[in-house]
């Protein structure tokens, strides 16, 4: 909760479609969420069911048109943001809701040097905490000035800032280069002196998401989203990633909305899981209650899909059939099609969502008798 007893993050009744050639995709439908301060949540499932509309939609950042939200609400903090004027939106953006996308070599500019762009992030949150409209702030930086001693950006943030004649504020430039030096240290970059200095053509892909999780700490947000970050990663540098972004629940006390299609990595930093299919929360509960009771089919099968053991213990179990056509959804549960519990009711309208107790919520017939 905030300070006033609202969730840091509400969404209600959520839907949203993409107006193509070939109909309108209903790609979220009708989806609750709810995230609390410093919780992780993890949302899962095949690719197409909505995960990254859902988390685009937040900080408004779908493309509009296609993308349309046709009902329902998003309220971080209690703002409502769908009501949002295009012109406040970016109020919300960096220092209230950070992005982390999935390949941060297109979200990087390559004509600017790491320092130009992580200075550019701290500006930004500077301007705003001054009540100044932020704006681009990157500059051409002398690499060659001396480093001053560096402090904990998270306990003191308080670079020296003054406003000039004209009332625009001028930022002193050595604790700017303490900052960001502070900063690609927190992501456990070795030598940061030497690759602030780097463009990022000049770095790996591991290196290049740590530049990216530095730029939105440095803002100091309330949420961060990440979106698939570790997807383009190799095995090795996945975990590195996400060891590092569990420290750094620890260490900044963030929330994050972490979206991903991979179950095993969810697993590494979750504390709820959402799983998601044809555009509906299908359930969602604590890591622990769907990684050992699982309660609808598809989260089931997912797991069962997961791998274990040994390649000589057989064939994974596969789920038959494929997603259904987001322009034409057949009628009540768009998992019957694939699920093999299916019933005649499951026809007939999509099911409610059921409480089983203790935050583990599931939309499925089959747990009607077991409902809290």
């Amino acid at each position: 909760m905030t300070s006033n007893g609202i969730p840091l993050l509400s969404v209600r009744d959520l839907q949203i479609c993409y107006n193509t050639p070939s109909g309108a995709v209903r790609a979220v439908n009708h989806i609750n969420l709810d995230m609390e301060r410093g919780e992780v949540v993890g949302i899962v499932g095949e690719t197409g069911c909505g995960k990254s509309t859902l988390a685009h939609s937040i900080p408004r950042l779908l493309p509009e048109p296609p993308a349309q939200v046709v009902g329902g609400e998003i309220r971080f903090e209690g703002t409502d943001m769908l009501s949002l004027r295009n012109k406040e939106v970016p109020k919300y953006r960096g220092t209230g809701i950070a992005m982390i996308f999935q390949e941060p070599i297109n979200s990087l500019n390559p004509s600017f040097r790491i320092f130009d762009q992580v200075v550019e992030a701290i500006k930004v949150r500077k301007m705003r905490e001054a009540g100044m409209e932020a704006t681009s702030a990157a500059e051409p930086h002398d690499y060659n000035e001396p480093k001053p001693p560096v402090s904990h950006p998270l306990r003191e943030v308080t670079a020296t800032t003054r406003r000039n004649r004209f009332g625009d504020i001028e930022f002193d430039r050595k604790e700017l280069m303490a900052e960001v030096v502070e900063f690609l240290s927190m992501v456990r970059i070795n030598d940061p002196e030497h690759i602030l200095r780097l463009y990022p053509h000049e770095l790996s892909g591991g290196m290049r998401q740590r530049i990216m999780i530095a730029m939105a700490l440095s803002e100091q947000p309330r949420l961060m989203i990440a979106d698939e970050p570790t997807s383009a990663l190799d095995v090795t540098i996945q975990a590195q990633v996400l060891s590092l972004m569990k420290d750094l629940i620890e260490e900044v006390h963030t929330s994050i909305l972490f979206i991903s299609h991979d179950l095993g990595v969810v697993a590494e930093i979750a504390d709820r899981i959402g799983v998601m299919y044809a555009g509906n929360l299908v359930e969602i509960g604590k890591a622990a209650d769907v990684f050992s009771k699982p309660c609808h089919p598809y989260t089931q099968s997912l797991l069962r899909s997961f791998p274990h053991g040994y390649k000589t213990d057989g064939k994974l179990p596969t789920l038959k059939g494929a997603v259904p056509n987001l322009t034409r959804l057949p009628t009540g549960c768009p998992f019957r099609g694939r699920c093999e519990s299916a019933m005649d009711i499951c026809a007939t309208a999509m099911p409610d969502t059921i409480d089983l107790g203790d935050g583990h919520l599931v939309s499925c017939y089959l747990n009607r008798k077991g409902a809290a």
